[in-house]
């Protein structure tokens, strides 16, 4: 029997080249059947060089990049506020649906992950009709939390909606279509730019509205809050942890003191160099 494709799609530029490779090594490593993996980058102009020592992480995969040039992204708000490290390529998830028309399922990881287990559950989990199944964000987990959606005639009456992290998204693209969300969050994004924080997450949760599918967080774990966790809670946690997150300014592949216990899982998955 053939089984149709999972389709992962990842939005990167040259600053996060090093984690993609990660992200995409470890995830070809424990997916069933690598075989199935399709894989799309969508990038900003990376060297032909660097795409191909990309897609070399994944040799059995098929990985496609396409070069995104849309006006749109230059008008959304970037967080400078909260990391210096966000280009404009990160608002390309928004229009995933409509760059890759012809899919009707998409799982989008961000490139800072690391992938400990088979997405194949993540990837057959029903959605229902809903356009997005995420992971409850821990640090902002409500509309009203501080850096949740800061337009306050939205969030009225409603700031306990739960407030997802934008880092792993399994998309419906067809009821995302059907809602026509990428217009919606570029319309969002344009009139809320001077109060937005947290860019295109909070984007998301505005226009999805609160209509999405709340997955285990062993789908999307956060490293800064794994590594607070004392032995042997962190080695319990990481046990059961799909896809681990770092997001924030320390990436597991930067040069810092001092190392965390969570680097120590991205260690097998760094190159020794990348091309340039």
């Amino acid at each position: 029997m053939v089984c149709s494709p999972v389709d992962v799609v990842f939005a990167v530029d040259s600053g996060y080249v090093v984690g993609l490779r990660g992200a995409l090594a470890s995830l070809c490593a424990h997916l069933g059947d690598p075989g199935r993996l399709r894989v799309t980058v969508l990038h900003d102009g990376l060297p032909a060089a660097v795409r191909a020592a990309v897609a070399a992480a994944a040799p059995r995969a098929e990985v496609r990049f396409s070069e995104v040039r849309d006006e749109r992204l230059g008008v959304l708000p970037l967080p400078r506020r909260i990391s210096p490290y966000i280009t404009e390529i990160s608002f390309a998830r928004l229009l995933i649906p409509e760059l890759l028309p012809d899919l009707s399922r998409v799982l989008y990881l961000d490139a800072d992950v690391l992938v400990l287990g088979d997405v194949t559950e993540l990837w057959d989990t029903p959605l229902d009709g809903v356009p997005v199944a995420a992971v409850v964000d821990p640090m902002v987990t409500t509309w009203d939390a501080p850096r949740g959606i800061h337009n306050p005639e939205l969030v009225a009456g409603r700031g306990a909606t739960p407030y997802f992290n934008s880092g792993v998204l399994l998309v419906d693209a067809d009821a995302w279509r059907a809602r026509d969300l990428t217009a919606a969050a570029v319309a969002y994004g344009r009139r809320e730019a001077r109060r937005i924080v947290l860019s295109d997450q909070e984007i998301l949760n505005a226009v999805v509205d609160g209509a999405f599918l709340a997955l285990d967080e062993r789908w999307n774990q956060s490293a800064i809050h794994l590594e607070q966790e004392p032995s042997p809670a962190f080695e319990a946690r990481l046990a059961r942890t799909r896809v681990l997150h770092y997001y924030g300014r320390i990436k597991p592949w930067h040069d810092h003191e001092p190392r965390r216990r969570v680097d120590d899982c991205y260690a097998p998955w760094v190159p020794d160099r990348l091309p340039s």
